[in-house]
């Protein structure tokens, strides 16, 4: 998610998206910041960033295994933000 002028696709499985979980409110230095989409893009409000996203091809798939929870929370809340900002994904 960090480069969408470099990259035009994702597939990420089973993935968490947050930082929070690993460096609780250090979060907030960008180095950490801008590599935790969760946090990142609800704020991000640059045209062209939001131009090249809405144009990429977007992949969010997560199990339902017995270890996914953490990660089926994080897809659906990714999902969510997705939406907010009109930038198209498949979610599953």
């Amino acid at each position: 998610f960090r480069r969408p002028d470099l990259f035009d696709a994702v597939i990420a499985q089973s993935g968490l998206y947050s930082c929070r979980s690993f460096f609780g409110d250090d979060c907030a230095e960008d180095g950490i910041y801008f590599n935790s989409p969760m946090e990142y893009l609800p704020n991000l409000n640059d045209k062209e960033l939001l131009h090249q996203y809405r144009h990429s091809q977007i992949i969010l798939s997560v199990g339902q295994g017995a270890w996914e929870n953490e990660c089926l929370h994080d897809t659906h809340v990714m999902d969510d933000i997705l939406r907010a900002k009109n930038i198209p994904a498949w979610v599953d």
